[in-house]
């Protein structure tokens, strides 16, 4: 199966299905502005929050409006932690903290910017709010590209797959 038809297939699956529930909170905004700076926002924080034991898949991601189909959705990034809750609130405070990008500085060492730095560009950019959507991994069958396990592979080709979306 082509990759691009097994991602598809594979958020039709999982997180579409979740956002257009109403048994689920889905879809969840990262962030809330709080005088003016972005703060983690209090849907998230009740999402998360008791998911501290098993294997969770993550993804920051973007969403088009209206929510049709697999399309709408962009990942950002892509994870899997067995302590959501603390990794989440890490991504949260490094995220805000490389915010704004126009101050970044780049010390001339080989990866000087970080994902970090890539998810603040993106937040700041993007005309639409970042969402996290949170999975039990003992809830799949597979992964998006068919694989029992993703943790290393999403992570390296996130990259190839930001780069096929138009």
């Amino acid at each position: 199966m082509q990759k691009t038809a097994m991602w598809n297939s594979w958020i039709n699956e999982t997180l579409l299905e979740d956002i257009q529930s109403e048994q689920t909170a889905d879809p969840v905004p990262f962030f809330d502005i709080v005088d003016g700076e972005p703060e983690t926002s209090d849907e998230l924080g009740s999402y998360k929050w008791g998911k501290n034991d098993g294997e969770y898949l993550y993804m920051v991601y973007l969403l088009a409006e209206p929510v049709e189909d697999a399309g709408d959705i962009t990942p950002v990034y892509i994870g899997e932690s067995s302590d959501i809750s603390s990794r989440i609130g890490q991504h949260s405070y490094k995220i805000r903290q490389s915010l704004p990008v126009s101050e970044w500085e780049d010390n001339g060492s080989w990866g000087s910017f970080s994902k970090y730095d890539h998810m603040a560009a993106i937040y700041e950019q993007a005309t639409s709010p970042l969402y996290v959507w949170i999975l039990d991994v003992d809830e799949l069958e597979h992964g998006p590209y068919g694989y029992e396990t993703y943790r290393q592979e999403l992570e390296a080709k996130l990259v190839g797959l930001v780069h096929s979306q138009d």
